[in-house]
């Protein structure tokens, strides 16, 4: 019943949610490029911040779809921000609470299973 009411909603007000889905991922984007240079920077004083700011690094995949297009611009920051990433990754566990890795595979979200390397 929720999903019927946020897809009418969606439907309703198309334009002003891709607009809000773009603001949306153009932030978090910013926000997800920031944590990564400042790891790079100092990884000591930031590696224990992974796993609260992979989330934006999520978001961004979850927010694709709503956007109606991401600039070229923008998708080409976020393939160089994950090149970076997995250079940096060291592959292990899924990093979340154990119940959440069925809406999480490793497959579509790599980043959610290791840590980063110091």
């Amino acid at each position: 019943q929720l999903d019927g009411e946020i897809d009418r909603v969606r439907s309703k007000w198309r334009t002003a949610w891709e607009n809000k889905a773009q603001d949306e991922y153009r932030s978090r984007l910013n926000l997800w490029r920031d944590f990564l240079e400042e790891f790079q920077q100092e990884p000591e004083d930031n590696a224990d911040r992974y796993t609260y700011e992979v989330g934006r690094r999520v978001m961004l995949h979850l927010l694709e779809g709503e956007t109606g297009g991401i600039p070229h611009a923008e998708q080409q920051m976020l393939v160089g921000l994950d090149n970076i990433l997995s250079g940096l990754l060291a592959p292990g566990e899924f990093i979340w609470d154990k119940e959440l890795t069925a809406g999480f595979s490793q497959d579509e979200y790599p980043y959610l299973y290791g840590i980063l390397k110091r």
